[in-house]
């Protein structure tokens, strides 16, 4: 059975320092993809993900033709624990939109 989860946020330029952060329940641990859709005129965007206080990975928004041109950034095999999880999002280096995250297990990617 694959399991889901989808956070949504309106369309807004991001910036050097920022970050979001959400409670994530999981019903079975397990190694997730989290994609992370997002849209930029110029390159140079940087993002990272921590779940539970561990930094997992530091990836680029690439540039994707426009604001409105969205694209989702793939991080493979973060490990989710069965419960209740902490996952944020750190804004390395600002100036892309972003959209959306999801967590996909392996066999729902």
């Amino acid at each position: 059975e694959a399991h889901r989860i989808r956070i949504v946020r309106e369309n807004t330029k991001t910036e050097a320092g920022e970050w979001l952060q959400y409670t994530i329940l999981s019903d079975a641990p397990g190694r997730y993809t989290v994609k992370i859709r997002v849209s930029a005129s110029q390159p140079g965007g940087k993002l990272s993900v921590l779940v539970n206080g561990r930094d997992f990975q530091t990836v680029e928004a690439p540039a994707t033709g426009g604001e409105e041109n969205w694209k989702d950034i793939a991080i493979e095999n973060i490990p989710l624990k069965k419960g209740r999880n902490q996952v944020r999002i750190r804004i390395e280096n600002g100036g892309f939109n972003l959209r959306s995250f999801r967590f996909a297990d392996r066999a729902d990617v």
